[in-house]
């Protein structure tokens, strides 16, 4: 049963209790006497008294059935609507989260007009060349107001497009989502994967073959202030960055041509399967 279920129904419970609980007293303690018009209460300790009482509001008033009743009902309704309402507002955060990753790969790929293609760098390789991370390139095709060169973004940017409304993370400078260091490896680094001295590198669009079939930018979950999702090293046994359990067991992925899904980790990278939707040269195999 979901937590917010159990606090209702625990709640409700208890008020109940308290009712039967104060019913239970005045029944035992005051006896009535019907006489026409009028009831008569005797006490153990005071002397008998008359309370008047209007025949035709005393037929209208709630019973003490019909008002555990309306509680139970009360209560049953409040344990099935809570997880429909907690399923609604996080639907609407994953809805959210997509809209940013849309913004976010629309700047992509205006920076790739203007750039012949090629892809900007996270801080796993930007600062050795001594060039601005992919957050802070980008940053002018979002907010016009933003000086990439001056390295610094506004405070509403970090927070609100390039964060997602489902990271329950607070301290700051945690990235929500991160970009896939496949598209800045050297040949040597993709050359170790496959046994030789140097591989094939994915700087720039056109070594894309399955643009739709590769990622670009994914939801991640680190304790580090990392950008990037080092995809390649799941192959030496590095853990997955990617916030796998942020929307319902899946996270927002967004593709290299651009569109966004949501995805369980399994249906982008999944060794047994020979499934990697993250390395562009084997992304075209298998769908």
């Amino acid at each position: 049963m979901e937590p917010g279920r159990q606090v209702c129904l625990v709640v409700l419970a208890e008020c109940a209790a308290l009712v039967l609980c104060r019913c239970e007293t005045w029944f035992f303690h005051f006896q009535p006497r019907y006489g026409a018009g009028r009831q008569v209460f005797e006490t153990e300790s005071i002397e008998p008294f008359v309370l008047e009482v209007d025949p035709v509001r005393a037929r209208q008033a709630f019973t003490l059935v019909e008002l555990l009743v309306v509680i139970a009902i009360t209560a049953v309704l409040v344990g099935l609507l809570m997880p429909a309402v907690q399923a609604a507002r996080e639907a609407a955060r994953r809805q959210q989260c997509a809209n940013n990753l849309k913004q976010i790969g629309l700047a992509f790929h205006l920076h790739f007009n203007l750039t012949n293609g090629r892809f900007p760098r996270s801080s796993h390789s930007a600062f050795a060349y001594r060039e601005l991370t992919w957050g802070y390139v980008i940053a002018p095709f979002i907010d016009p107001t933003v000086v990439a060169p001056t390295g610094t973004l506004p405070v509403d940017l970090f927070a609100g497009v390039y964060r997602c409304p489902s990271d329950d993370r607070r301290e700051p400078g945690l990235w929500s989502y991160g970009k896939n260091v496949w598209f800045e490896l050297q040949a040597a680094e993709t050359g170790e994967l496959i046994g030789a001295a140097e591989g094939p590198t994915y700087t720039s669009l056109r070594k894309i073959l399955c643009t739709s079939r590769t990622v670009m930018i994914a939801e991640i979950e680190t304790a580090a202030k990392t950008d990037h999702v080092m995809a390649h090293y799941w192959y030496f046994g590095g853990a997955p960055e990617v916030a796998t359990q942020r929307h319902f067991e899946s996270a927002n992925y967004l593709w290299v041509d651009g569109h966004v899904t949501a995805n369980e980790f399994s249906a982008t990278f999944d060794r047994s399967g020979k499934i990697d939707r993250w390395d562009p040269g084997q992304a075209c195999e298998r769908w």
